[in-house]
């Protein structure tokens, strides 16, 4: 397990910084998806500002690790973003991305651009997250993890523009302390929704 972690995180980290794009999906009826039980992921430092959805977008890349325990359903990973202080972590739609799921399976590493951020001053924990031993039967249910973090802090000049920075931020960080709520549907949107519906959000995917 350890050499295949290890090698999905090599093969995450040549994809980011290739700048591989996945793809932007395609928003269908919500239908059902699993969270992966072995994701290894990056986050690239920085986030990148997209007015139209009032956003800040944080990219990297994430590696399939383990072969799902069924294919009934899609699997895919998700960012989850602490939105105020002593709130749960939470995946939002538009941050969940399905890996390909190729038959046979094999570690499938996808780049990804979500808009995890609201763009309102404020400290924002983001993690991307897997749920091990979530895909097999177990008497002890199974819970989110997080598997690497960034904290995202927003700020304005005085102008109205906002800035981020992003920085570590450890996955047994207080700031996680509430849970994590995993949604049991995706639509396959990437567009933030933060204001409503529409708008364009050029570097999600």
């Amino acid at each position: 397990m350890k050499r295949r972690r290890a090698s999905a995180l090599a093969a995450a980290a040549g994809l980011l910084a290739a700048g591989v794009p996945a793809g932007a999906a395609m928003a269908l009826p919500p239908q059902p998806w699993q969270l992966s039980g072995c994701v290894e992921a990056s986050i690239a430092p920085g986030a990148i500002h997209e007015p139209d959805v009032h956003s800040f977008v944080l990219t990297g890349a994430a590696t399939e690790c383990e072969a799902p325990w069924t294919d009934s359903v899609p699997t895919g990973f998700g960012l989850a973003t602490v939105e105020k202080p002593g709130n749960p972590a939470v995946v939002r739609d538009w941050e969940i991305r399905i890996f390909p799921g190729t038959k046979p399976w094999e570690p499938t590493t996808m780049a990804f651009g979500v808009g995890a951020v609201r763009d309102l001053p404020g400290q924002y924990p983001v993690c991307v997250v897997e749920m091990p031993g979530g895909s097999s039967p177990s008497p002890v249910p199974a819970r989110p993890k997080p598997v690497v973090c960034v904290l995202v802090t927003v700020t304005e000049d005085g102008t109205g523009v906002p800035a981020a920075t992003t920085q570590p931020l450890s996955t047994t960080s207080p700031l996680l302390g509430n849970g994590i709520y995993v949604p049991p549907t995706y639509t396959g949107n990437t567009t933030p929704a933060y204001v409503g519906l529409g708008g364009n959000c050029g570097t999600c995917f």
